[in-house]
């Protein structure tokens, strides 16, 4: 860090406001190569070490989680809260599931999907230049950032490996660690970041849109992040038992990345899938109004850009019953709906080899069950529309068609 000498300055009044004891004065004075305190004149720059600047701690707030997630300590290890503080030193992690989404009182975000974790090496403001220090270590796993715009040209915001650092300044990047054997990656969604390997003097610098790997050979890839995959049934309501969707195939890619949340802005992520396949599958996501992203993976680790879209989710699950009564005359179908209210069915029964017209077609049921009277022998199909008003909007599906035969 430089410092200015001002007149009426002196080493230990510059110790007493901006470093973190008065012993320093001589720390800076040896490292200056000053050898009269008393006689440095006005305008001389001063070399400060960071390690030697009195600082204030910065916030950083646990916003949404989700899964398994845990943040470890000196003092041990504790569940997140929502406006729980999370601490310089302290190293958040996350299971599978789970996920973290933590703010920083400079304005930026910090979002971790599962199987990660991140130690926070700083969290801090400098007195002497009003500058922030953001340092955070991924040990493993990754981290999106959406860095706040640097007004102060003395903050700093990196993102680290054990083998390379990332300097952002106001961008929307992910940072990731594969492990000893697999690479350091960074791609840029936004903005630039410059990219240190350790091996030159000058960072390579990525621009919107690009990302580097760095794996265990050392040799840092540069290369254009794959463009995303389209979302080929995005506005399907999804209401079978588990969410799929289906994506394009995009050029070079070895795989998917595709996660699921309750914003736009994915911070409070909820599911992510990662296939070889186009393919993209998640248990257990609630009714409700969600938001999907998927990333193509390059060969390089690097995963792409991404599209955002909305999709709802009602789960309809139509399981049946049939029984003949004793009379042999009468035929009793019922469906399940789970969870469903002031919901309108319509039952639809056809011939096996004739799906065109139906041979019973009743709308506006009530109850999840009709009788059927007088059916021949043969085989059937039948389906039953479900119809109902939701906070989200109104719902209208068909449920897969089901089989079932009369014998002679």
């Amino acid at each position: 860090m430089a410092y200015i000498f001002k007149k009426d300055d002196t080493l230990n009044s510059i110790a007493g406001k901006y470093l973190i004891s008065t012993n320093s004065a001589l720390q800076v004075q040896r490292l200056n190569g000053i050898k009269d305190a008393t006689k440095i004149r006005p305008g001389t720059v001063l070399k400060i070490p960071v390690t030697l600047l009195k600082s204030t701690p910065m916030t950083a707030k646990v916003v949404a989680f989700s899964g398994n997630v845990t943040i470890a300590g000196s003092k041990g290890s504790v569940a997140p809260s929502i406006g729980s503080g999370i601490l310089e030193s302290q190293t958040i992690i996350t299971g599978a599931p789970g996920f973290l989404t933590m703010a920083v009182s400079d304005g930026s975000k910090v979002s971790l999907p599962s199987n990660s974790r991140v130690k926070i090496l700083r969290l801090r403001r400098y007195v002497l230049t009003g500058g922030n220090d953001i340092d955070l270590f991924v040990e493993r796993g990754r981290a999106e950032t959406t860095a706040a715009p640097v007004r102060n040209p003395n903050s700093k915001f990196r993102m680290r490996t054990p083998t390379a650092v990332s300097a952002v300044r106001g961008t929307v990047f992910r940072f990731g660690y594969e492990g000893p054997e697999g690479s350091s990656l960074t791609e840029v969604v936004e903005g630039a970041v410059a990219v240190d390997a350790g091996k030159s003097a000058t960072p390579t610098v990525l621009p919107n849109g690009f990302g580097a790997a760095l794996p265990k050979t050392g040799n840092l890839l540069k290369e254009q992040l794959l463009p995303p995959p389209a979302i080929l049934n995005s506005g399907s309501l999804q209401a079978d038992a588990k969410v799929m969707f289906r994506l394009s195939a995009v050029s070079g890619a070895k795989g998917y990345h595709t996660q699921v949340a309750r914003d736009a802005g994915f911070l409070e992520m909820i599911a992510e899938d990662v296939s070889v396949s186009p393919v993209a599958s998640f248990d257990s996501v609630p009714d409700g109004t969600f938001f999907v992203r998927a990333m193509a993976i390059a060969d390089s680790g690097l995963e792409g850009l991404s599209d955002t879209f909305a999709f709802r989710r009602r789960y309809m699950e139509i399981g049946a019953t049939e029984a003949s009564a004793p009379t042999g005359d009468t035929f009793q179908i019922n469906w399940i709906d789970q969870g469903a209210t002031n919901t309108i069915y319509r039952f639809q029964l056809f011939a096996a080899d004739d799906a065109a017209i139906p041979l019973v077609d009743e709308p506006g049921l009530e109850a999840t069950g009709i009788t059927l009277t007088n059916l021949p022998p043969g085989t059937y199909r039948w389906r039953v529309n479900m119809r109902q008003n939701t906070a989200d909007g109104p719902v209208d599906i068909w449920s897969q068609p089901q089989m079932f035969t009369i014998d002679k």
